[in-house]
């Protein structure tokens, strides 16, 4: 059991006297069986950072101006974080006490459940209401982004592994033109509806959805 008692952080076993990890914590993002552990702390000007605690020692503090975690891997020490400067998001892939900024105008970022891709959409046209989206292979290190389709409004990862994408989007009817790498799925499909089964490898979805509820 972990718990937080006047900012502090404390690991706690039955039979045993609690063991005090860290002070000055605000929250923990993710404790691991491995027992590393994201957290935060608030220091004396109000300013937030996020540190990695290995099970034995704490790191440095990776991102300062810490907003919140974008996305979180199930079984291992990887997130993506955001930073806010007051003017933009700066979007990081941390992986256990190394961050690695993402270096593009970010306004939406995925990550599947195991931790190991990320998608992001980026250099948002208010024009078009539509974006570039980009992948990245997550190991030791983000690797290099690689772009996979422009024209999109928004992705997402269904059930934490498969990743779909949207052009064409209409907010009345929540639909879309869905794709899936550069497999066109179908149009017009509820964007909220699409499922995916990993044991067969296939996507289900409602589509022909009306423009506005009559």
């Amino acid at each position: 059991l972990y718990y937080i008692s006047d900012e502090v952080l404390y690991r706690f076993e039955v039979g045993k006297t609690p063991k005090k990890i860290a002070e000055g914590v605000r929250d923990v993002i993710n404790v691991y069986d491995s027992g590393e552990i994201y957290l935060t702390k608030l220091d004396a000007d109000g300013v937030i950072s996020l540190f990695y605690y290995n099970g034995n020692k704490m790191s440095d503090a990776l991102i300062k101006n810490y907003y919140r975690t974008e996305a979180l891997a199930n079984d291992k020490p990887v997130l993506i974080s955001s930073e806010y400067t007051g003017e933009a998001n700066i979007y990081t892939a941390v992986i256990k006490d190394k961050a690695y900024k993402i270096e593009y105008n970010i306004s939406s970022i995925y990550m599947n459940s195991e931790g190991t891709e990320v998608h992001f959409v980026a250099d948002f046209n208010e024009e078009t209401k539509s974006a570039t989206l980009y992948s990245a292979k997550v190991n030791n290190d983000i690797g290099k982004a690689k772009k996979i389709a422009d024209g999109v409004s928004m992705g997402k990862y269904i059930n934490g592994d498969k990743f779909v994408y949207v052009k064409d989007y209409v907010s009345a009817s929540m639909s879309g033109t869905v794709y899936v790498g550069d497999k066109k799925i179908a149009e017009n499909i509820s964007y909220n509806s699409i499922k995916y089964s990993k044991a067969t490898d296939t996507i289900y979805y409602f589509t022909d959805i009306p423009a506005k509820n009559v």
